[in-house]
């Protein structure tokens, strides 16, 4: 008769397939964000020009702090003519360093209006190839929002199923292998492993999750939100929605909360549900395959 699996062998299997199934959620994660990223230029295709961003005023921003905070201490936003070759002054914003974020001023508008009532790209171009650094320009666009929205729904879709697939995989034939043993006398049955490796597997994200609460609730870790975003590219459609695109959590919505729990509990459940098909050696492609074929 086989030798029963020791509880010391059974939480080494756990640890050794929570890094699988950890595996396979990197795999995943890097197809989507290719995905993800594909899909994000189609969105950018034909956008019409709305005019241009002109940074100055340099505040000494370097290195690391340029991840967080502006290097700049206002700007001014232009707007193109119909014929796109005037591009004249719409509103001049100031950076408030307690918001971490830039702020309309009106008085400052006024005296743009009188200082430099249009953007010279040209001059601008030559100044900035002669080593000008007091200043930076950018163009903007004028966002497709429907579009965007519709490439990034399709695309975080497309990253779940691939989520799904890769774990789903790995966690059912396990629970198909341990029916096997429970059948042959080496392991008693365990219908919560596959939620129990999920969840070893998913350590990382929780920590992120964890923090993300944390930095929210408390204010501290004031820029938590972008090595959250930054560790949960798995779902970076949903955090740049809710997050758009802030490096401070204080600016970011508490919607963001709930929904960083339930991300978090993806794996999880994936993991969880791959492994209780498994057990049952129900397969999900065969059930629709066999399906159709009585339907005919």
């Amino acid at each position: 008769m086989a030798e029963v699996f020791t509880a010391a062998e059974l939480r080494k299997q756990d640890r050794k397939l929570a890094l699988s199934v950890y595996g396979k959620s990197l795999i995943s994660l890097l197809l989507g964000l290719i995905l993800f990223l594909s899909l994000g230029l189609i969105s950018t295709v034909n956008q019409k020009q709305l005019g241009y961003r002109v940074y100055t005023e340099p505040n000494g921003a370097s290195g690391v702090s340029r991840l967080f905070d502006s290097s700049y201490n206002r700007y001014d936003e232009y707007r193109l003519s119909e014929d796109g070759k005037t591009a004249t002054l719409y509103k001049s914003y100031v950076y408030d360093t307690d918001r971490h974020d830039f702020v309309y001023s009106a008085e400052l508008t006024e005296q743009t209006k009188t200082a430099a009532p249009v953007f010279d790209k040209e001059a601008a171009d030559k100044k900035i190839s002669d080593g000008d650094t007091s200043f930076s320009y950018s163009a903007t666009y004028v966002e497709k929002t429907t579009l965007r929205t519709v490439m990034d729904i399709l695309s975080q879709i497309f990253m779940l199923v691939l989520l799904f697939v890769l774990v789903y995989s790995v966690t059912w034939q396990q629970g198909d292998k341990d029916r096997n043993f429970e059948d042959f006398g080496r392991m008693q049955a365990d219908q919560y492993r596959g939620l129990r490796v999920g969840l070893l597997a998913s350590i990382p994200t929780g920590l992120m999750t964890l923090g993300l609460l944390f930095s929210r609730l408390t204010g501290l870790l004031p820029n938590f939100i972008f090595w959250y975003r930054l560790g949960m590219l798995q779902f970076a459609p949903i955090n740049n929605a809710l997050s758009a695109g802030t490096s401070w959590t204080c600016h970011v919505t508490w919607w963001i909360l709930p929904v960083a729990v339930l991300c978090w509990a993806t794996l999880p459940l994936i993991a969880h549900i791959g492994y209780r098909f498994g057990y049952k050696r129900y397969s999900i492609g065969e059930h629709f395959i066999y399906k159709n074929v009585n339907k005919k």
